[in-house]
């Protein structure tokens, strides 16, 4: 029984090669659109399964769900942290 080999390099958010060590580090403090865009892609091509994703960074799988959903439906820019809020509700508290 063969398993499935991950791939080495995909097609990055940016248009680049993504490879693991493009990956973000475990001490960066930001999350940057791009960044989680990094993520998602590296998740939907097999780079790094969603499991050892959430293990690595201490995401919830709300989190990377609503990274996926909003990459899905609005690209790179969709992933800016004033965008998920507003998607949260109208009774999410306003700062």
């Amino acid at each position: 029984m063969a398993t499935a080999k991950q791939p080495e390099t995909i097609p990055g958010p940016d248009g680049n090669p993504l490879t693991v060590w493009d990956l973000p580090l475990l001490h960066e403090q930001r999350w940057t659109p791009l960044r989680k865009a990094r993520i998602v892609v590296a998740v939907q091509g097999g780079l790094i399964s969603a499991d050892e994703v959430r293990s690595r960074y201490k995401l919830t799988i709300e989190e990377l769900e609503i990274w996926q959903r909003e990459f899905e439906s609005s690209g790179t820019k969709g992933l800016r942290v004033t965008r998920i809020k507003r998607r949260k509700g109208p009774d999410s508290p306003k700062k």
